[in-house]
């Protein structure tokens, strides 16, 4: 450490001062209420451990991040706090785990140092909110004084100013708080922890290097916290129920529809309940996958335009009546736009508003009106009584036929794409190779009730979509942002949630080489905490989706080769706390998913699986399509 590091850190902290809190938290799905039992020698506390503790009771009980000269004062209240600290390799590394974290708890945090740190962890934060993942980045600053000063001081531009980080972080924050006054530092806190929980988007907290161990009044961690969504309008929910179900009632072919909006919003048993109590069939969205049980007599599939099965798309677009909750129209989630469901024919449920045809209702909240409709539903009757049983007629009007290289690709047909596409695009591939076509449907009788599963944007994320997932299965892909490498360190973030909730839920994590070079590291630690995750590693020399986007055959989408089986051991693996496995072969897939010992410890299992370079799944071939055309406008 060297002097000016020593001049700012300002004031050491008193490690163990004070009695260990004792926080409760009762969890009641999506509407919760977290108390705290304080039990203090003084109403007074430091500003960190209150920080740390308001944290606790959202359900954050370890913290991801990377110590650094302006947070390690802060760091030194997180034990008595009753917070695990959990070091990464990285500032980015760190952001994707909070990611993770968050979406099985419901809330991650992480702690980074000023400028360097926090700018490495942007693009995490970005993912966070750009798929609504409530994340708290905490962010030790220089010490008031310094900034006052105007000080050139190391991790700055060198011109003096403090506030353009903070400035970037606008545009991917729902709120921030600088803790610069300490009268309202605590009421500061509480309000950017609300905003994240409501919003479901990260906020953005500054502590300077000389606050943490400055007193706040402790009194008011005793008060509850709740995090239930505020009710509606009594009058106009009313109406918009009443409306819904009118429809519902004189539909002949209704049908609902999930996407990741209700996963953002923590909606799952909601919309199991109204799947339930309604009768209708369901079909989801990419970004829905694993919201419906799909073990359920009604669950038809995932419908993403012509990515779809046909049969799904033909389910789904002859609907006279869409009752859509959480939909994100994005590009990858419609497969290049190409989803064909009438706004007429459509009802939009959405976390803050509802639209019936073409009128919008604000001022909604999702969680209330499925609420208000599973209430009626269950006291109304059964809507499946009065449909339509004849099914539903042959679509008659062509759908857009997308084009790769010129040639025509018809995802109407499963079965004939390979054979649709250019001869360089397409080859045949052995009974005995593990091919995409072969590995997903595989792999979901191997999965269990539960899991949580993670697939990294690639090919494991369009495999996944024909992947019959097990009751109860949580689904983490990163399908609007996109960013390769995040799932390897949300696996870890997941792995450390589950292990809190105690719920002996496994981590089951899908990443591509090209994919994990980016982020591996973070195998070590998963190592040095010992979180049972189970890897597999798609070994296709390259990156998958962009040889097929353009360039299949360029050398700009190669990856070097690794020997990733013994990857592991590089980073401290041992035969006492790894697994690692090469297969090559269905026959060495199905001698390893038949193996009891397989994924059985708690330890982690690391897979390397080959599977052939130019091998995809149908999404992928049908996206590439897509992406042509629109790149070339």
């Amino acid at each position: 450490m060297n002097i000016v590091e020593l001049v700012f850190l300002l004031p050491p902290s008193a490690n163990s001062q004070g009695k260990k809190s004792s926080i409760s938290i009762d969890d009641k799905a999506s509407g919760t209420v977290a108390m705290a039992s304080i039990r203090e020698e003084a109403s007074d506390v430091e500003l960190a451990t209150y920080l740390f503790r308001r944290l606790a009771q959202f359900g954050v009980e370890s913290i991801h991040g990377v110590p650094g000269d302006f947070n390690l004062i802060a760091l030194d209240y997180l034990e008595q706090a009753g917070v695990q600290w959990v070091g990464n390799c990285n500032e980015l590394n760190a952001g994707y785990a909070a990611d993770g974290y968050s979406r099985v708890k419901g809330m991650g945090a992480l702690v980074t140092t000023f400028g360097v740190g926090e700018l490495s962890a942007m693009n995490a934060t970005a993912g966070s909110y750009a798929e609504h993942v409530p994340v708290v980045q905490i962010v030790g600053a220089p010490a008031v004084s310094a900034q006052k000063s105007g000080l050139l001081l190391h991790h700055s531009l060198g011109d003096g100013k403090f506030e353009m980080f903070a400035e970037m972080h606008q545009e991917i924050t729902v709120g921030q708080a600088n803790l610069v006054d300490i009268g309202t530092a605590a009421e500061e806190i509480d309000r950017v922890l609300d905003l994240c929980w409501r919003e479901r988007r990260p906020v953005y907290i500054r502590l300077p290097a000389d606050m943490p161990t400055k007193k706040v009044d402790g009194r008011r961690l005793q008060k509850p916290i709740s995090m239930v969504p505020k009710p509606n309008d009594a009058d106009r929910e009313g109406t918009v129920v009443k409306n819904i179900l009118a429809r519902l009632r004189t539909a002949q072919r209704p049908l609902i529809l999930v996407d990741g909006g209700a996963q953002q919003h923590r909606l799952r048993n909601e919309v199991d309940q109204l799947v339930q109590v309604s009768k209708l069939p369901v079909a989801v969205m990419p970004m829905g996958k694993g919201v419906v049980n799909e073990t359920l007599e009604g669950f038809i599939g995932v419908y993403a335009g012509q990515g779809s099965h046909p049969a799904v798309r033909e389910f789904v677009e002859r609907a006279d009546l869409v009752l859509s909750i959480g939909a994100l129209k994005t590009d990858i989630n419609t497969m290049g736009f190409s989803s064909n469901i009438a706004q007429r024919d459509t009802i939009d449920l959405q976390a803050g508003y509802t639209m019936i045809d073409y009128a919008r209702f604000d001022d909604l909240r999702l969680y209330w009106v499925l609420r208000a409709l599973i209430t009626e539903l269950s006291h109304g009757g059964k809507l499946a009584d009065q449909h339509s049983d004849d099914g539903y007629a042959s679509n008659e009007e062509a759908h857009p036929v997308l084009q790769l290289n010129g040639t025509e690709l018809r995802p109407d047909y499963m079965s004939g794409v390979v054979s649709a596409l250019p001869a360089e695009f397409s080859r045949t591939y052995t009974d005995d190779e593990i091919t995409h076509e072969f590995f997903w449907p595989r792999i979901g009788s191997w999965l269990k009730p539960d899991d949580i599963l993670l697939t990294e944007t690639g090919t494991a994320s369009f495999g996944a979509w024909v992947t019959k997932l097990p009751a109860g299965v949580t689904m983490i892909s990163q399908v609007l942002w996109g960013s390769i490498g995040f799932t390897l360190p949300a696996a870890q973030g997941a792995a450390v949630a589950a292990r809190e909730l105690q719920q002996n839920q496994r981590v089951v994590l899908f990443e591509g080489d090209g994919s994990f070079q980016l982020t591996g590291q973070e195998v070590s630690t998963m190592l040095r905490h010992k979180l049972p995750v189970i890897i597999f590693l798609i070994e296709n020399d390259g990156y998958t989706i962009e040889r097929w986007v353009h360039g299949m055959e360029a050398g700009y989408n190669d990856v070097p080769k690794w020997d990733y089986a013994n990857y592991p051991k590089t980073v401290g693996a041992t035969h006492e706390n790894c697994s690692s496995y090469k297969i090559s072969c269905r026959k060495d897939l199905e001698g390893l998913l038949a193996d009891p010992k397989f994924g059985r410890e708690p330890r982690l299992y690391f897979v390397e699986m080959a599977m052939p370079k130019e091998d995809a799944p149908l999404g992928v071939k049908i996206l590439a399509a897509a992406a042509q055309q629109i790149n070339a406008k």
